[in-house]
């Protein structure tokens, strides 16, 4: 599905050019978003994580290292996640809440300090892989950086730094590397690529820069690609065309995203499932549509009536996070969320885990609430 027809160096680039505008055009896709949710329950798991944890240690001093003191702070603690093919994940939370520490785990950027990851058709653990099998998985995978601008090495044109991985991994002959970047600069909307290819940097846009990225994580034809915030520094017309590319990518290749995000808007409009996390937990997960439209768990209840609106003759109860958000150092008993809800009871102080809800097996939420064994009331969203 990645296969291009191979051109010489003879060719003149405006005929270079016109070939992949003229195999895009070719290409078969998906029209309706709501065809792929269908397909998607019979698609193949890409990525699952099991009781992924990731501990960073405090500085403290020497005497309390010998003392056995250390402490930890849980950045990310014990969470399952699951991509299927083809799939965009999104991952919202509020900051510091571990999404990009959850990001760089599945990227193996870093180390997890405590759980499973498995990958691809044969599902390998790939959680402690080492020397050249965590080379090989990198060639799988790849991650958009948030900033543009430090992402990038201003020292490079733009043929060299989208050829860098091609190299590392040493993947094919000269004229099959340019191809190659040519094909990657094409699908990520730098037309016409003679026009960009031999920049630097610093004659881009915000946005072309953010292409650029995006075209050096395709080069290697990946089949999981990690976007942390990849829009947040773009104005919104530029914005819009990076977020179609992440969609072609999705439709057309089947390549897996877990888009990292605080735009639940953004998410709504580009993701087939949605993860809302807090202090290192997951809170609740399910399909696009129905944790943004019928949420469930009063953290996500409470960032969607964060959410500004454009039309203000409709009042809406605003409802107000008591306390802050603290650094968490060690683990909590029971819910993350208790110290800060409305709606806290004795079960709170018991660990939860994710119950199913609504009316499909999609949707699952951790809170002690919707327990069928609680006699409580559930709280009812009301956009």
């Amino acid at each position: 599905m990645w296969r291009v027809r191979p051109c010489t160096h003879t060719e003149n680039t405006r005929s270079r050019s016109s070939l992949f505008r003229n195999r895009r055009r070719l290409r078969p896709r998906r029209t309706l978003r709501t065809s792929r949710y269908g397909v998607r329950k019979m698609a193949k798991t890409l990525v699952k994580a099991e009781g992924l944890s990731k501990h960073f240690p405090v500085e403290t001093g020497l005497l309390e290292r010998f003392r056995g003191n250390q402490q930890y702070v849980h950045a990310v603690d014990g969470i399952d996640i699951e991509i299927k093919k083809g799939e965009i994940f999104g991952l919202a939370g509020e900051s510091g809440c571990g999404k990009t520490t959850t990001g760089h785990c599945l990227m193996r950027l870093s180390d997890p300090t405590a759980g499973e990851i498995y990958f691809g058709d044969q599902q390998r653990n790939i959680a402690q892989l080492e020397g050249t099998d965590l080379k090989k998985y990198r060639r799988d995978v790849q991650m958009v950086f948030q900033d543009p601008y430090e992402s990038i090495n201003d020292r490079f044109t733009v043929r060299k730094w989208v050829r860098e991985p091609l190299t590392i991994h040493d993947i094919g002959t000269r004229e099959e590397k340019e191809n190659r970047v040519w094909e990657a600069l094409d699908q990520c909307g730098l037309k016409p690529v003679e026009n960009f290819i031999d920049k630097y940097p610093h004659e881009l846009s915000g946005g072309q820069r953010q292409r650029v990225s995006l075209a050096r994580a395709m080069v290697l034809r990946p089949k999981f690609i990690v976007a942390d915030e990849p829009t947040s520094m773009l104005d919104v017309s530029v914005r819009a065309g990076v977020l179609r590319v992440f969609k072609e990518l999705a439709e057309e290749h089947d390549v897996s995203i877990l888009y990292i995000s605080h735009d639940l808007s953004l998410l709504r409009y580009i993701c087939d499932r949605i993860g809302i996390m807090y202090q290192g937990e997951m809170m609740e997960v399910g399909e696009a549509n129905a944790v943004l439209q019928n949420p469930k768990h009063p953290y996500t209840q409470t960032l969607l009536k964060a959410v500004p609106r454009v039309d203000s003759r409709n009042e809406r109860n605003r409802v107000r996070i008591s306390g802050e958000v603290n650094e968490r150092i060690g683990g909590i008993q029971g819910c993350a969320f208790k110290d800060r809800c409305q709606y806290r009871f004795d079960r709170c102080d018991d660990e939860s885990e994710l119950l199913e809800v609504g009316k499909t097996d999609d949707h699952e939420v951790s809170c002690h609430l919707h327990d069928e064994e609680v006699e409580k009331p559930i709280p009812v969203y009301e956009g």
